[in-house]
């Protein structure tokens, strides 16, 4: 089971993007992750998260959170890509039918708060 996404974490005059590509292999996922920013002269922080979902949308398992850290204070424009992997934690797998990458700015309010909003 595989998945990618793209989305911009913060907006208006300076923006910020992440996008991602997992994989689920036996338990595991491993990600690509890139994140982009224009704000200039500063540093931004993302978090990713990978949940497994069934059908009707429900959360049968979940990674934990990668933070990935870009730009530095004397470079205007910063990218960065991280490749990383988690266990997903699940009493059991069986169901899932997708995964879902949630990007975000941490801290913020719970990602399965922002799952459901998005369906």
């Amino acid at each position: 089971m595989t998945a990618r996404q793209t989305d911009q974490i913060e907006s208006g005059h300076h923006a910020t993007w992440m996008e991602s590509e997992v994989r689920l292999d036996a338990g595991m996922i491993t990600g690509h992750t890139r994140i982009w920013t224009d704000r200039a002269w500063s540093s931004v922080v993302g978090a990713v998260r990978v949940v497994a979902v069934d059908d009707a949308g429900h959360v049968l398992a979940f990674t934990g959170e990668r933070t990935i850290r870009v730009g530095v204070r004397w470079l205007p424009i910063a990218d960065r890509t991280l490749n990383w992997s988690s266990a997903l934690f699940a009493a059991s797998l069986d169901g899932a039918a997708r995964l879902d990458i949630v990007h975000y700015r941490p801290p913020r309010r719970g990602v399965i708060d922002r799952i459901v909003e998005r369906r």
